[in-house]
């Protein structure tokens, strides 16, 4: 169920009551294994937001209006 420690302390329990038990040491060996490789879940979660922010950044940068100063908008009146 992607709760690893818990799984690895389970399987751990397990041996200690039964050493030959074969089902356990499999499943100690899988789940030390995928808690060895799974990404912490704050480790996602700062990936996620630097995601988000890098996005922000490309809309702001790709559709903000340039702003005009005020001698500008007077140089442009006169233009037209």
């Amino acid at each position: 169920m992607g709760d690893y420690p818990a799984a690895v302390g389970a399987y751990t329990k397990a041996l200690e009551t039964d050493p030959g038990n074969r089902d356990a040491t499999t499943g100690l060996a899988a789940a030390q294994k995928a808690a060895a490789s799974a990404i912490p879940t704050s480790m996602m979660v700062i990936v996620v937001l630097m995601i988000i922010a890098a996005g922000g950044a490309v809309w702001y940068i790709k559709f903000r209006k340039p702003e005009v100063k005020p001698e500008e908008k007077k140089s442009q009146g006169k233009k037209k």
